[in-house]
């Protein structure tokens, strides 16, 4: 997973993101998708949530990096 971020995948997320953008922006990130699937998440709600979930986990972890601006908040490798 770290590695797709490393290979320049970057995350935004923000309160007011539909949860249909945040399923189009990872794409072909099978193992974002794979991580999200593990935690339940079905629909774009919950799959929005699930990635919030995992992305901040790394961040916490140190393996991404997190910038925050004006209600949005990216992740990146």
């Amino acid at each position: 997973m770290v590695a797709a971020f490393q290979g320049g995948l970057k995350v935004d997320v923000s309160d007011v993101m539909p949860s249909d953008a945040y399923v189009r922006q990872i794409g072909e990130a099978r193992p974002l998708h794979a991580a999200c699937k593990k935690l339940g998440a079905k629909d774009p709600a919950s799959i929005a949530s699930a990635l919030e979930f995992v992305l901040e986990g790394l961040h916490l972890w140190r393996k991404l990096n997190k910038d925050m601006k004006a209600g949005q908040t990216s992740y990146r490798g």
